[in-house]
């Protein structure tokens, strides 16, 4: 099974493309790759918003 792709952004804009089965994980994967901790009140996963991107020909 294929994994969707997640388009996630945080408050300073910087938008990151994450393979993931959630928008959570997506979150937490983005925040593991930048070495911040996913319950970090300021820079956190709370911080972050996920969209799931639509792919092509579904």
């Amino acid at each position: 099974m294929i994994m969707p792709v997640y388009q996630v952004r945080d408050l300073a804009g910087q938008i990151s493309l994450v393979e993931a089965r959630t928008t959570e994980e997506a979150k937490r994967l983005v925040c593991k790759r930048r070495g911040i901790r996913p319950d970090d009140y300021w820079v956190g996963t709370r911080t972050m918003t996920a969209r799931r991107i639509k792919e092509e020909g579904n």
